[in-house]
């Protein structure tokens, strides 16, 4: 795997992309906005907002076998979405 890791991409072609992004971390206010931004009706709003709070008072398991670092959900971006053009 690592010999793939090594090659650098050399056909030339790029797309660049201009995105709207949230800023990492997650929060009720980021809950909303994406809400607002998806054009949701408020009782998806409402559970969304529920949901959240559940999150907020569970822990990770650790009954799994499993050797990982700890997930920092707060480092992630929640929302990324190419930015639309005006047709000219």
């Amino acid at each position: 795997m690592d010999e793939f890791r090594q090659n650098k991409y050399t056909a030339g072609f790029n797309t660049v992309t201009d995105t709207e992004d949230f800023d990492p971390g997650l929060t009720e206010d980021v809950v909303k906005k994406l809400s607002a931004i998806k054009n949701e009706p408020e009782w998806v709003t409402e559970f969304r907002l529920k949901a959240f709070a559940h999150l907020q008072t569970i822990k990770e398991p650790t009954w799994a076998e499993v050797d990982y670092a700890p997930i920092d959900y707060q480092a992630l971006s929640y929302y990324s979405a190419p930015k639309f053009r005006n047709k000219d």
